[in-house]
């Protein structure tokens, strides 16, 4: 089984906040298409994903896990 792309998780999130691709663009100060096609993409840059989240008031970390099975969080 596939699992869902980075930009598909980005727009349920979107929809969990309740917010439209619109209103995320205008906080971003960018076209509703593009957002669309951010939520199209598999991987979109680290930056672009901050800044979506960004948007929708959410904070990004990446959790780093060992062999062990430790987690460390890193802040981006």
């Amino acid at each position: 089984m596939k699992e869902k792309s980075v930009g598909v998780q980005l727009s349920f999130l979107r929809r969990d906040k309740g917010k439209t691709q619109e209103e995320v663009a205008e906080y971003l100060g960018v076209k509703q298409c593009t957002i669309s096609l951010l939520e199209g993409q598999d991987a979109p840059r680290i930056p672009t994903i901050k800044n979506y989240l960004r948007a929708l008031d959410l904070e990004c970390y990446l959790i780093v896990v060992d062999k062990e099975g430790k987690e460390v969080k890193i802040e981006l």
